[in-house]
């Protein structure tokens, strides 16, 4: 019996062997068991690595979702109109998620999960021929806000004036919503104001106004934003969507550099870029 398995210790550690992918031997001389490492398993097939991208659009913002089940980098980086966007990976999830402001029926977004191998995905605004919309946009790293003065609206006012920090979600302060896309350091920032639905347009001779806010630089600027300062004058970009038809200004509108220490008024903080009937 004894030769038999030698009998049922040799055939317990064949089992072990089998089922941890570990070889286990008798020691020589000790009489205990020793593990011998023969590394980890491998599967048969390599664990498949390719992120997958999907794409929708929602009340003129692509919607932009990334998985990636090996996280090739920690960002996604995307290309929208020679505009430069990046978002960072959920280490928890291995996803990451986007939204770029759409100004074309038809677009074409270039996203690269982290690898380096950018894939163009094709994304329909089908609201594009009937929603009003504008969007600030602009790469320093500084803050701007957009002010959105619907009609009868004056800065400051509870109801009509739209902004960072009256965005109307709750829709219940005017008509217009204002959405915040952060496109990550040294790439593209974009505030999004846009009329969610076609029977909330404004009526034909209203009159629409719109500011850009400095933030950063405030009313007594100093340092990098005032004089020559590496911030002192910022260019940004505003593109109008207004019923299929779309105006951009690309980088022709900035602020003017402003002395160190001294009081600016009004209009040196709030840009004033336009002020007229939206049917433009």
């Amino acid at each position: 019996m004894t030769s038999h398995c030698a009998a049922v210790a040799g055939c317990l550690l064949a089992l072990l062997a089998g089922s941890t992918g570990t070889a286990i031997a008798q020691g020589s001389n000790s009489g205990f068991l020793e593990e011998v490492p023969t590394g980890p398993l491998t599967p048969s097939q390599p664990v498949a690595c390719k992120p997958t991208i999907t794409a929708r659009a929602s009340a003129g913002l692509a919607q932009i979702d990334v998985d990636d089940p090996c996280t090739h980098g920690p960002t996604i980086t995307i290309s929208y109109q020679n505009e430069l966007f990046v978002f960072p990976y959920d280490g928890a999830t291995n996803k990451a998620q986007a939204q770029i402001s759409l100004f074309a029926e038809q677009n074409q977004i270039l996203v690269d999960p982290g690898d380096g191998k950018a894939a163009a995905v094709q994304v329909a605004f089908p609201e594009f021929r009937i929603m009003f919309k504008i969007a600030l946009s602009w790469q320093a790293p500084v803050d701007l806000n957009l002010h959105v003065l619907e009609p009868f609206a004056v800065l400051g006012s509870a109801a009509g004036h739209i902004h960072a920090g009256n965005a109307n979600r709750t829709r219940d302060h005017g008509k217009g919503v204002l959405d915040l896309v952060h496109g990550g350091q040294a790439a593209t920032h974009v505030q999004d104001y846009a009329l969610p639905q076609p029977q909330l347009d404004f009526a034909s001779g209203q009159l629409i106004g719109v500011r850009v806010e400095y933030a950063s630089r405030g009313a007594q600027p100093q340092g990098d934003y005032c004089g020559k300062g590496r911030l002192a004058s910022v260019p940004f970009r505003l593109r109008i969507l207004n019923h299929g038809r779309v105006r951009d200004t690309v980088d022709s509108l900035s602020f003017a550099p402003a002395p160190c220490g001294e009081e600016i008024e009004r209009d040196g903080v709030f840009k004033r870029v336009l002020w007229r009937d939206p049917p433009l």
